[in-house]
């Protein structure tokens, strides 16, 4: 493992099986919650979408993957998009997968970062946290997207995202 230092992770309760968060725990203090969006969210501002080489082009199929990029876009500063695996052309011609991937980058500003196994995976997810908490950007904090009322209610919403600051 790269990171030693202690960090805390919120992770998705449908990662609750995977093999990324055995080695997690390792090394992180982890939190299973419902996330609205990403598996891993690591500070504040950090979520992360984790996706196999399969998951990636089924969501790509059934249209999953351009709606989960969008709400990441919506709650996080820094939302990242981690491929894992090594049979990435396996399920849909290259093109596809190409273009889904130029997608996220060019279209949602989404960095896309591809990982070859379960233990690489977890030693990017636990360095990227190590950086987020260490630049005193705080934990990792839930945050969903509420309907809004009227404009005093969205800048309220905006300045609690802010490090330091909620809605007390």
């Amino acid at each position: 493992m790269v990171v030693k230092t202690r960090v805390k992770i919120v992770v998705d309760h449908r990662e609750a099986n995977s093999p990324v968060l055995e080695e997690l725990r390792k090394y992180a203090e982890i939190e299973l919650a419902n996330l609205d969006a990403g598996d891993y969210l690591v500070s504040s501002r950090c979520s992360i979408e984790r996706k196999s080489c399969e998951d990636f082009a089924k969501s790509i199929v059934d249209g999953r993957l351009f709606s989960q990029l969008k709400k990441l876009v919506e709650l996080y500063e820094l939302p990242i998009l981690l491929i894992e695996g090594t049979d990435l052309y396996a399920i849909l011609p290259r093109e596809a997968i190409i273009g889904a991937i130029a997608a996220a980058v060019s279209d949602f500003r989404i960095p896309v970062v591809r990982t070859k196994t379960h233990t690489e995976t977890a030693d990017l997810i636990l360095a990227i946290a190590k950086r987020e908490q260490g630049e005193h950007r705080g934990l990792p904090r839930i945050r969903v997207k509420p309907k809004f009322r009227d404009l005093s209610e969205i800048q309220e919403f905006l300045l609690a995202g802010l490090p330091g600051i909620d809605r007390k």
